[in-house]
């Protein structure tokens, strides 16, 4: 029987782990870049899950529009709704009564964002939330035009605590249905 010497397990390890990184690198690549379905009536949603929040903290919806045209062919805008919901999938109110939610439009290349600071005064507490774009006309060309973030981050020192990242639950629908 043979017996490998030391530089051909070297090798054979060495390639070895080229291969892994590439199979997770290729994985990892189309798991991201995965493109929305097709269809230029749609309008889209983003759905994050629940995250709780206390007084010292900020939670931030981003939504940015990647889509690029080319200078002959201007994309249009993409028009988003972002907003924040409780556990009951209720509106989160700020002091005055109005909920945390606004409403966008999007060139390529722009960006936004929606803050939430802990809803309700919590005290020491700590307060369920979940945010989501319910409304994002113009994102389901088939494309994954827009993207969104949401980032929990300390009051104090601004570090960040959290990002879920880009496509989260994402569903597209035409003319309102939910199917």
């Amino acid at each position: 029987m043979r017996t490998l010497n030391t530089k051909s397990k070297l090798a054979t390890l060495a390639a070895m782990i080229v291969i892994g990184v590439a199979a997770v690198w290729t994985f990892n690549s189309r798991a991201s870049a995965r493109p929305m379905p097709v269809c230029n009536t749609c309008a889209a949603r983003f759905s994050f899950g629940m995250l709780g929040i206390t007084f010292d903290q900020t939670a931030r919806l981003s939504v940015v529009n990647v889509k690029t045209c080319a200078a002959a062919h201007p994309c249009a805008p993409a028009q988003v709704e972002l907003r924040f919901v409780n556990s009951d999938g209720n509106a989160i109110t700020n002091g005055d009564g109005q909920p945390r939610q606004s409403t966008v439009t999007l060139a390529s290349g722009q960006s936004a964002f929606l803050d939430l600071q802990c809803p309700g005064g919590c005290g020491a507490g700590r307060v369920q939330f979940r945010a989501e774009v319910p409304s994002c006309i113009g994102c389901g060309d088939g494309k994954g035009t827009v993207l969104a973030t949401l980032e929990l981050f300390d009051n104090t020192t601004g570090r960040t605590m959290l990002v879920m990242p880009d496509y989260p639950a994402i569903s597209s629908h035409g003319d309102g249905d939910d199917r």
